[in-house]
């Protein structure tokens, strides 16, 4: 007996002696079906991941989810699993998308219908109109008409139900707003019509290409034309209405080693507000204009080391710290233009290793980069802008 208890005692010892597990904070799946406009980034923003972590994730990402999200289309599905951590923000732990072909053939077939709930539309289906020979202008495939919208419509979820939400989207928005001076929420008797257009490649992909509004007996057009560069406007017959400018990121493929907010200084400690956004990448890795602009600094300043600052339009400058060399096109006064090459990484300045500093300024102040959405700026079309406008107009007269 006294073997046995004495067997005992020590077989609890052993087991109170063993390490316990932590306890894993399990991700919680969501599911999407995926709409046309719809993106990764935002089906995640619904569940709570915001920009910035969403960034992260997409630079650690491999190969098998960079190929997963390409290949996304309406009518596909997206499982994301959501991580919390007490204290931190949701973070993507895996997603996954299943390809579904008889989702994308309804998604397709959706899409030349319009299904408002307490809204009749039709589409009407027009031969194409041809641009110019020899130049790609817009071919415009389909008007559709919506009416009577419901009572007290705002035009921009009206228009993101049919077309997705977009930034053009709420450009449209504000030309009503400011140019027609139409409220937010649209009279009764209000009804719409959309052209849409056709673009290049299998996908046949659809955009906007106008807005025909009718409201107190007044008929308004405004138009969604596309520069040579992929420039989004959105403008009246005469060429004259909004810009919608995308800053896009100045590093390819780059992970975020430190990003918007309070953290330690890695090079003389203390704790500091960081007022950009620092992507980790090799040295000598291109870094990319991320608007188009006029080179305003071109040199060696201070804590950036070597810095590039190209001002843009509307109050707007972008700021490119610690590169290693510039390139050879750029000096004080040069035209660049968005995506363009204007530097190359480096650790010049204050800095422990090679990445770049990214800074965007919004009338003199900092604004945090990975918040920063699109802008809606008025704009006006140059000559052969307007020219280009004017087959726009002509393709969608045709069809109307």
């Amino acid at each position: 007996m006294k073997r046995w208890l004495l067997a005992c005692s020590l077989w609890l010892m052993c087991v109170a002696a063993v390490p316990a597990h932590p306890v894993e904070n399990p991700c919680t799946i969501h599911r999407h079906d995926v709409r046309p406009g719809d993106t990764a980034a935002a089906l995640a923003r619904r569940d709570g991941v915001d920009a910035h972590a969403f960034a992260n994730w997409l630079a650690r990402a491999g190969d098998t989810d960079r190929r997963a999200l390409r290949s996304m289309r309406p009518g596909d599905h997206l499982e994301l699993c959501i991580a919390r951590v007490d204290g931190h923000a949701a973070t993507i732990d895996r997603l996954r998308v299943r390809s579904d072909r008889a989702g994308r053939r309804l998604a397709a077939q959706e899409s030349r219908v319009v299904s408002l709930v307490g809204v009749r539309a039709s589409v009407i289906t027009t031969p194409l109109a041809q641009g110019t020979p020899g130049k790609a202008h817009p071919r415009v495939s389909q008007v559709r008409i919506i009416e009577p919208l419901p009572a007290g419509t705002r035009l921009a979820g009206a228009l993101a139900d049919v077309v997705g939400r977009r930034p053009v989207v709420e450009a449209l928005a504000a030309y009503a707003r400011h140019v027609w001076h139409l409220p937010a929420k649209l009279p009764e008797d209000s009804h719409y019509r959309l052209a849409m257009q056709v673009g290049p490649g299998r996908g046949r992909h659809r955009a906007l290409a106008m807005v025909a509004l009718e409201a107190h007996g007044h008929l308004w057009r405004a138009y969604h034309y596309v520069d040579t560069r992929g420039h989004d406007y959105v403008v009246g017959p005469r060429g004259r209405g909004f810009e919608v400018l995308r800053p896009r990121h100045p590093v390819n493929h780059a992970r975020i080693s430190s990003g918007w907010g309070w953290r330690i200084q890695p090079v003389l400690g203390g704790r500091e507000f960081h007022r950009g956004i620092d992507y980790a990448a090799p040295t000598g890795t291109p870094v990319h204009a991320a608007m188009d602009g006029t080179v305003s600094l071109c040199d060696w300043h201070g804590g950036y080391g070597r810095v590039v600052e190209i001002r843009h339009a509307h109050g707007l400058r972008t700021r490119y710290g610690h590169l290693s060399r510039f390139a050879p096109s750029i000096r004080p006064g040069s035209r660049v233009h968005r995506g363009q090459v204007i530097g190359y990484v480096g650790s010049t300045g204050l800095s422990t290793g090679p990445h770049l500093y990214y800074e965007i300024w919004e009338h003199g102040v900092r604004v945090n980069p990975l918040h920063h959405a699109p802008l809606t700026v008025a704009a006006r079309l140059d000559a052969h802008q307007r020219k280009r406008l004017r087959h726009l107009i002509a393709s969608v007269q045709q069809t109307s």
